[in-house]
């Protein structure tokens, strides 16, 4: 919820970094729960996972769009040749 109150690149990174970390340590859930034959808490490790990768890319098109000056929830202009 801080990442969306405040416009701070640095806390934009910090989100970023943390959920791929733990995307990282979702999948490598997946593959345990894969080898102790549990599908549905594979499922769920992997819905996680997903989950934090989502967050990231939020995160990152933020900190690319506030790096461009286009105000939230703007893309940024596309540039053409």
């Amino acid at each position: 919820a801080l990442v969306w109150r405040r416009r701070d690149a640095v806390l934009l990174v910090l989100a970023i970094g943390f959920a791929v970390l733990f995307a990282v340590f979702d999948v490598a859930e997946a593959f345990h729960q894969i080898d102790v034959s549990r599908i549905g808490l594979t499922a769920l490790a992997g819905l996680i996972a997903a989950t934090h990768l989502a967050a990231a890319g939020i995160a990152a098109r933020r900190l690319s769009s506030e790096r461009f000056g286009a105000p939230s929830g703007v893309d940024a202009p596309a540039q053409s040749r």
